[in-house]
């Protein structure tokens, strides 16, 4: 399974249902993660994204191809190259069909952890419920927290996904992660009652 994104694309387009498989093999998980973080456990909303997500995305392949011997596709020499385009097309999905994943909440109220409890705060990390913690912010701060930490996005692509200035996107981040942090130790801080 050593194809590059060209060859996946080409076997796409030509109708070779290996094409799709190597495809979801190299990019699925990827892109599951990202609609889950949106999602949360409803299992039919899931599915409903993701099916539409990669819907767009193989339309997308054609445009970028047009045929499969266009100089696009030749472009695509190595492994992982389609990972922004990806996700740019699944983030245009995301806004365009489902626009109440990413409709903002109520922010959470910081609740500083008091210096004394820092070491108990430590010891008892491993018992956080991070999916469940990630599922209480608001649908925009789950997106960019997901293409940021677990993705492994830089700012500048994060940037070119979901079509934000640099400077609002770094904002929004740090209070994506300061929401975070402040329910990651509210959570702590009734563990500890």
């Amino acid at each position: 399974m050593g194809e590059s994104d060209a060859t996946i694309v080409s076997m796409i387009l030509a109708g070779d249902p290996r094409g799709l498989n190597r495809f979801l093999s190299r990019y699925g998980h990827m892109l599951a993660e990202y609609i889950r973080a949106l999602t949360g456990d409803d299992n039919d909303l899931f599915s409903a994204v993701y099916e539409d997500v990669l819907v767009d995305i193989l339309k997308q392949l054609r445009v970028l191809a047009g045929t499969h011997e266009t100089p696009e596709i030749k472009k695509l020499s190595g492994k992982g190259e389609l990972l922004r385009p990806i996700f740019e097309s699944a983030a245009r999905t995301v806004r365009r069909r489902f626009p109440d994943l990413l409709k903002a909440s109520e922010e959470p109220k910081a609740s500083p952890l008091p210096v004394d409890d820092l070491a108990a705060f430590a010891n008892s990390i491993d018992h956080v419920d991070f999916k469940t913690l990630l599922e209480g912010l608001a649908g925009p701060e789950r997106e960019l927290l997901v293409l940021r930490y677990r993705l492994g996005f830089d700012y500048a692509e994060i940037s070119n996904i979901i079509r934000e200035a640099r400077v609002q996107l770094e904002e929004r981040l740090v209070n994506a992660r300061h929401h975070f942090r402040a329910r990651l130790f509210a959570s702590q801080q009734k563990a500890m009652v």
